[in-house]
């Protein structure tokens, strides 16, 4: 089954803010911040999407880009090149070659949305930096050097360096 097929697509230039949920299944190709609550289906980022949410669902997999914590009742999944800052609460967990997470893993089946969130333990001042930090090491592995901004780089650059939005 593609993982499109039958999913309420988020296109590549829509933002979405706000709490999202339902029964659906999501399919990121976009951006989007806030809340994904989908307790029984499945969340995708895509490879051009980015996500600054905390996400609860039965499946997640993560090709693009997530700032916030992944909580799910079957299993979350890193695909290559895909990065994750934040904290992962799932009973089954794999991650991919050339993926990177930044956070804790724990291998719990979460029984409510949102019970294992970080928000409260990160400091928010120390988020961008933390990053833009691993931004720059992904960076810097690809090029074998310290990262710089290039026209053609999937990020810009802000007062914290690189951005995943």
């Amino acid at each position: 089954m593609n993982s499109a097929e039958g999913a309420t697509i988020i296109g590549l230039n829509t933002k979405v803010q706000g709490e999202l949920s339902g029964t659906e299944s999501l399919l990121i190709e976009g951006e989007v911040e806030g809340t994904i609550t989908l307790p029984g289906g499945r969340v995708t980022i895509g490879d051009q999407g980015r996500v600054r949410a905390t996400i609860f669902a039965q499946e997640i997999l993560v090709s693009g880009r997530v700032h916030g914590d992944l909580q799910a009742t079957g299993f979350v999944q890193l695909r290559g090149n895909s990065m994750v800052l934040g904290d992962i609460t799932s009973p089954r967990f794999t991650i991919e070659e050339d993926a990177m997470l930044r956070g804790h893993v724990d291998p719990v089946t979460p029984s409510t949305p949102h019970e294992n969130s970080s928000a409260t333990r990160h400091d928010a001042t120390e988020l961008p930096s933390a990053l833009a930090a691993a931004e720059r090491q992904i960076q810097g592995a690809v090029s074998g050097s310290e990262a710089t901004n290039h026209p053609s780089s999937s990020t810009t650059t802000g007062e914290d360096g690189p951005s995943l939005f």
